[in-house]
């Protein structure tokens, strides 16, 4: 989940994982372009929450926050 949505200075990017796996969450431009990491690490199993502010974005605008765990990736839209 991403909330608030749409953001203001930070929002927060919420997930649950069964199993401990290899996670990367980041941040995707409208034209795709990665324009941010905000975590690639392997997580334990349970619940995870980053922030996301708007100075790791740099820009007022639509972005993909794209998770993707052992291979498989889940894509939401933030606005800023």
């Amino acid at each position: 989940a991403v909330f608030p949505n749409p953001a203001g200075d930070e929002t927060n990017i919420s997930f649950t994982l069964h199993n401990n796996a290899d996670v990367k969450l980041s941040v995707l431009d409208i034209t795709g372009r990665e324009v941010a990491v905000i975590n690639a690490s392997r997580l334990d199993a349970g619940a995870h929450q980053f922030p996301l502010s708007f100075s790791q974005v740099n820009a007022k605008g639509t972005y993909f926050v794209r998770l993707e765990v052992n291979g498989m990736q889940m894509v939401k839209t933030v606005v800023f």
